[in-house]
């Protein structure tokens, strides 16, 4: 699919790749670092994903200021080569005081992602709306509302409520696919096989629109299930072996898939586990051992840090499992 023509171009959205929901590197006085935000974005670039999405959950992107969220728009876009598209997240604070400010907080976000190159965006979900009594009917005004305030595609974003999400119905889903600057739906449960079977069943009436996995837990299972490409915080590092998997599933090397998919969840239950929150400093402490970043901007100051020791032992499994990606290379 390609976005939206925007003065007389297109820029090419790949559908059916791998996506880094990235972190950001910052510092123990939560000032996001500069230099190695540059180095992680030129790091990154070169590794085969086909496009990042900024501010995400990973990215923390809604707890920063608009200047901040500048910030990392314009060092991705400043280090982004040709064919690798940048997504954008954008929504509201939990806390946001009435719809009217939300959607206006939300469309400010829009804007600023739009004016900064953002080829498009993926909306947040509304958690301000959780208890109001017409909270889905409200979700699809928000949704409209945003997607609707620029000229740039725009990605759903099913979010596990323990990650501070909201669990859409069915039926509500199937309504915002019908928007027509909607390329399809993340869907991260983190660990409900069900809801994503049913999710990409529903995906089955609207073809047209693309079924992206978000489940770092589950993340080969989820192309099998139906998942059209990856769009993770996993994928932030240990980049190559997840690429390599959605790839050979993709051409049906099935044996070869079931070997790196061995590998991903390895990988996974090491960083994806609980505290969940935690997932975040987890993969900081991976780029720091894969040298895309230095250790002083490895602190996520919104989530819990490292448990003691736990630096180390992911140093250890990341080697391992790299031998063992190696092996799978030489054999």
């Amino acid at each position: 699919m390609n976005q939206i023509d925007r003065d007389g171009l297109s820029t090419p959205i790949n559908t059916t790749t791998l996506w880094a929901a990235v972190p950001v590197p910052v510092q123990k006085n939560f000032q996001i670092d500069s230099e190695n935000l540059h180095k992680y974005a030129h790091w990154l670039f070169q590794r085969p994903i086909g496009g990042v999405v900024l501010n995400a959950h990973t990215g923390r992107g809604l707890h920063w200021a608009d200047d901040q969220r500048g910030l990392i728009l314009e060092v991705w876009n400043q280090h982004r080569p040709v064919g690798k598209s940048i997504i954008a997240a954008v929504g509201a604070p939990k806390n946001a005081a009435d719809f009217a400010s939300a959607c206006s907080v939300a469309r400010d976000m829009a804007q600023q992602a739009q004016d900064f190159g953002a080829d498009g965006l993926m909306i947040h979900p509304p958690v301000f709306l959780k208890g109001d009594e017409q909270i889905w009917q409200k979700c699809f005004a928000y949704h409209r509302e945003v997607i609707e305030s620029v000229q740039i595609p725009s990605l759903l974003f099913y979010l596990y409520e323990e990650a501070g999400g909201l669990s859409y119905p069915n039926d509500l889903i199937d309504d915002l696919l019908t928007l027509p600057q909607v390329l399809g739906i993340k869907v991260a449960t983190l660990d409900s096989v069900m809801t994503f079977q049913e999710i990409a069943g529903l995906m089955r009436l609207h073809p047209q629109k693309k079924l992206i996995t978000g489940e770092d837990r589950f993340l080969g299972y989820s192309f099998m299930a139906g998942a059209k490409a990856a769009l993770i915080g996993m994928a932030a590092a240990f980049v190559e072996p997840q690429a390599d998997m959605i790839t050979t599933y993709q051409s049906g090397d099935y044996e070869r898939f079931h070997k790196l998919s061995a590998i991903i969840d390895a990988f996974s239950q090491t960083t994806f586990r609980k505290p969940m929150e935690g997932y975040i400093a987890r993969m900081l402490a991976c780029l720091v051992h894969e040298g895309a970043i230095d250790a002083i901007a490895a602190h996520d100051p919104f989530g819990p840090g490292l448990e003691a020791g736990e630096f180390e032992r992911i140093g250890t499994i990341l080697n391992v499992l790299k031998r063992r990606y190696e092996a799978i290379l030489n054999a």
